[in-house]
């Protein structure tokens, strides 16, 4: 994600000083396996927990290639593009993803281009950031398409279990988790369980009952899933 920033806010500085480009905030999704009062059976060396918070921001999608003559330039979005909100200009949700830019003495076209919009005053008009700031275009609006689409690092979070065998009644699994964050290390734990105490198991607040367990395989029903993080 830092990468991509950086690269958007060096192409804002260099097509214009009178924008203020910064990073937004995106929603978070929690995408989980299995299903709630699911029965699963999996091998070991499987997952069988498995939860991940993805980021989404809005996106836009244009319905074919566009091209427009901007001051200085021309400037170019792609068909079925991702154009993702992960930007603010000037107090605006920016859609910004790779396109094109032709200009320069032989008006040279440079494809995979960092290009950027914000909506317009109406659905029929769309401030493309140029050269000198944002510069308003008509359009017509049944060609773009606003949707939702993942990070350019989608993943924020993700912790899951894999089951890793059993000895007797000790059942074995591994607890993985790792994170965007740079500043957060990936963390692994080995956990043994003895199903001669209780046939539910019960880590950072996920609860599953155990069927029945081999030496190769496990057949388990969900009760609840991971709690929330709190860190």
């Amino acid at each position: 994600m830092g990468h991509r920033i950086a690269i958007f806010v060096a192409f804002a500085l260099t097509l214009s000083g009178c924008v203020t480009m910064t990073p937004a905030t995106p929603e978070v999704s929690i995408k989980s396996f299995p299903e709630i009062g699911k029965s699963v059976t999996r091998e070991v060396g499987e997952t069988i927990i498995d939860q991940e918070n993805i980021k989404v921001f809005p996106a836009a999608y244009f319905g074919h290639d566009l091209k427009y003559a901007m001051t200085a330039l021309y400037l170019g979005f792609r068909k079925d593009t991702p154009y993702v909100a992960d930007q603010i200009i000037n107090g605006q949700a920016a859609y910004c993803g790779q396109g094109f830019i032709c200009g320069g003495f032989n008006n040279d076209c440079q494809e995979g281009q960092p290009v950027c919009f914000v909506k317009g005053k109406s659905p029929s008009q769309i401030d493309v950031l140029g050269k000198f700031g944002l510069e308003a275009i008509n359009i017509n609006p049944n060609l773009i398409r606003y949707s939702r689409a993942a990070a350019f690092d989608s993943v924020g979070f993700r912790r899951y279990l894999v089951y890793t065998g059993k000895s007797g009644p000790v059942l074995h699994l591994g607890y993985k988790e790792h994170t965007s964050e740079l500043d957060r290390p990936a963390f692994s734990q080995d956990l043994n369980f003895d199903l001669s105490e209780s046939r539910v198991i019960g880590f950072k607040g996920a609860r599953f009952e155990i069927l029945s367990a081999t030496s190769t395989e496990i057949t388990y029903k969900m009760l609840t899933g991971f709690a929330d993080r709190t860190d």
